[in-house]
């Protein structure tokens, strides 16, 4: 089920999804972040972009992803919400946009693909429920702008 839709401004390659009890949510990039396209902590990521800057058509979901040949980079990660509330942002945004989901773990899926023509990003999040400790992150699908470490950052 799709449970929000929105556009929002990203900036600096990356938006951020965050837990809104944190209170600072941006982590913190290294060269090896950066390769891997994401950086984290157990409930905010900073998701890398395809693009440098500029307005994300943002679709959220409850259920996995599935795959879809459209999509250039799908990048999964645990994620864990205590509060139900998730922000989506960009890291200079000042209101997030608030997604309702059940407290809880998750796998959470960011598949992102760009028309570079209009400089348009197009971004799917999908919470699935996860059993808490179980599941890394992975990447699904790598554009050619990744060069992900041997062994993921967590």
């Amino acid at each position: 089920m799709k449970l929000a839709e929105f556009v929002t401004e990203f900036s600096y390659n990356q938006f951020v999804v965050f837990d809104s009890g944190i209170e600072v949510p941006g982590n913190e990039w290294t060269e090896d972040h950066s390769n891997q396209g994401f950086s984290k902590n157990a409930s905010s990521v900073s998701f890398g972009t395809l693009l440098d800057f500029g307005y994300a058509h943002v679709q959220v979901f409850d259920r996995q992803y599935e795959l879809n040949s459209e999509d250039s980079r799908v990048i999964e990660v645990p994620f864990y919400t205590e509060s139900g509330t998730v922000h989506v942002e960009g890291p200079e945004e000042n209101e997030p946009n608030a997604v309702s989901v059940e407290p809880g773990q998750y796998l959470l899926t960011a598949a992102q693909k760009a028309n570079f023509d209009d400089e348009t990003l197009f971004v799917c999040l999908h919470f699935k429920k996860a059993e808490p400790g179980i599941a890394k992150s992975r990447i699904i699908v790598q554009d050619d702008d990744l060069n992900p470490p041997v062994r993921l950052l967590e």
